[in-house]
């Protein structure tokens, strides 16, 4: 199936925000596992990680039915 220009476009848009968030992550992630007494890095990586899980709960509990 062939993608028209436009769609094509799309997706290019989309990959490059996709690589590089799991570029940054992964560059992160090696970094925490490598030094693991850097305790700055450890409580970013949970406050992180708590952001991410608070954000989508609270996009649920203020949308309007």
């Amino acid at each position: 199936m062939m993608m028209s220009m436009s769609e094509e476009l799309d997706a290019k848009r989309i990959t490059l925000p996709m690589l590089l968030q799991s570029f940054l992550f992964s560059f992160i992630l090696f970094h925490w596992v490598n030094a693991p007494r850097k305790r700055w890095l450890g409580w970013t990586m949970r406050v992180a990680f708590c952001i991410v899980l608070l954000l989508p709960v609270l996009g649920l509990l203020t949308t309007r039915s």
